[in-house]
């Protein structure tokens, strides 16, 4: 029984859409534009130390008085760099889920609504589920190596190096993973380009795009 049901850089590694589907690995094929990786990044609270003053004595003609409340340390933040590395890496993961599961994919924590890379996952995602091409979950691996970042103000373009070899079945009976037949698992390294974008204080994915691809060959350094 045939299933009728599929993300920054990184995020075009999933394109198997027609019936017939290319032998190519899953790839985001979009404009260069800036969508949403919504989860900012919680900062974290610093508990006081514990007080080292002595205890404090009252005598029977003095009014105790009230402890003090402790002191709580600002909250840390984790570096603007840092914060992109994690806003791209989460919308990749999106991505990558949306592929194995589309039906259960989280659209709206990808990328900034209604920018290109909004659009695309949400096409993405209507156009594969009712087909019975998946990505196999565990089946093959998807490494993302981050290679570069540059922020100018409220914009920031990242580069990276993806290695992926996940496997894209034509799902046969969705209750016996077993007689799935493979469609593709190629090796694809592939250098791709996204931009994210800073609101309200978290950096959303708003465009990716792939800038070149080698068949076969893991060459991503580290």
């Amino acid at each position: 029984m045939r299933s009728t049901q599929v993300f920054v850089f990184g995020l075009t590694a999933a394109t198997l859409l027609a019936a017939g589907c290319s032998n190519s690995s899953e790839a985001i094929k979009l404009p260069v534009q800036p969508t949403a990786v919504e989860t900012a990044i919680a900062p974290t609270t610093t508990p006081p130390p514990p007080s080292t003053a002595p205890p404090t004595t009252t005598t029977a003609s003095t009014t105790p008085t009230t402890p003090a409340a402790p002191t709580i340390a600002p909250p840390t933040t984790l570096d603007t760099e840092t914060q992109i590395r994690a806003a791209l890496e989460k919308a990749n993961a999106v991505f990558r889920s949306c592929a194995e599961i589309p039906e259960s994919c989280p659209l709206d924590t990808y990328a900034r609504p209604n920018s290109p890379s909004d659009l695309w996952i949400r096409r993405f995602v209507s156009e594969r589920i009712p087909t019975p091409y998946r990505v196999k979950p565990g089946a093959g691996s998807y490494v993302l190596q981050i290679t570069g970042v540059v922020v100018k103000g409220r914009i920031a373009t990242v580069e990276s190096c993806i290695e992926d070899s996940r496997v894209v079945v034509d799902v046969q009976d969705p209750t016996n993973p077993n007689d799935d037949i493979i469609i593709n698992d190629e090796l694809l390294t592939r250098y791709e380009s996204a931009t994210l974008k800073l609101v309200k204080g978290e950096w959303w994915l708003y465009t990716a795009a792939e800038l070149s691809v080698v068949h076969g060959v893991a060459i991503c350094d580290g």
